[in-house]
């Protein structure tokens, strides 16, 4: 191991607890996959709920990045590319998003949250190992080491990820009913808001990079543990605190 690596190593377990929590939520929806495969044999079937085709357009997405295994960079244009390609079909979902109900937000939770979950453990682990390249830094692993923590604030929305800079879209401001309490708030948003168009969304900014990328990486790994309702409370206790510097 390098010595940046190791400098990096050091300074993400001198970090605090809270940073070390949203690592471990991230870790802890990986290795939770089975149970949740097993949980969601659910009484919504895909067929039924609404976001299918969006599902499998984030399913393209975690094919066209899976086989990438050289730098960083050959990721991120891999995801740029593809974005580029399908900016019609990206627009469509998010206008079909927007039209949801809470209930048809469920319905899109229970009946796609394994395959969404095997999506973002694919374009996770393709975004991770190559860090492992030498000379290649991982977009996971500079959002975290440049993350900064502070006040709380409602996550971001759909929007089109452009590097270096945040979404101005919020997610459901009357989730945001206290901000003393941000745990209400990830109640509220978990089961109302969070979609395979979020996961898509913030995958992008947080692998094109800049000084967006912190929040939204954190916010992609939501996606890791499907729609688990307590592994999206947990990831989002941690990620209303982390801010960017644009």
């Amino acid at each position: 191991m390098d010595g940046k690596r190791i400098d990096w190593l050091a300074r993400m377990l001198a970090r605090g607890s809270d940073r070390r929590g949203a690592l471990k939520t991230i870790a802890a929806g990986t290795l939770g996959g089975a149970a949740l495969v097993q949980a969601t044999a659910a009484d919504v079937g895909a067929q039924d709920a609404p976001g299918e085709d969006w599902v499998k357009l984030y399913e393209a997405l975690a094919a066209a990045v899976d086989p990438v295994t050289g730098e960083c960079s050959q990721v991120s244009d891999a995801v740029q590319q593809f974005h580029a390609q399908n900016a019609d079909q990206i627009a469509r979902m998010q206008a079909d998003i927007a039209t949801w109900s809470t209930d048809q937000v469920k319905a899109h939770q229970q009946a796609h949250g394994a395959r969404v979950q095997q999506a973002a453990v694919a374009i996770h682990l393709a975004t991770s190992r190559c860090g492992y390249v030498d000379g290649s830094d991982s977009p996971l692993c500079l959002a975290d080491t440049q993350a900064t923590v502070g006040d709380p604030m409602p996550a971001p929305g759909l929007g089109t990820p452009v590097a270096g800079k945040s979404f101005t879209a919020q997610i459901d401001e009357q989730c945001w009913s206290d901000p003393a309490n941000p745990g209400a708030y990830c109640d509220c948003a978990c089961n109302s808001d969070f979609t395979v168009g979020n996961c898509i969304a913030w995958g992008a900014a947080c692998v094109f990079g800049g000084c967006a990328s912190p929040p939204n990486c954190c916010w992609a790994g939501i996606c890791v543990a499907g729609f688990s309702h307590d592994q999206c409370v947990a990831q989002c206790g941690n990620c209303v605190t982390i801010g960017n510097d644009c």
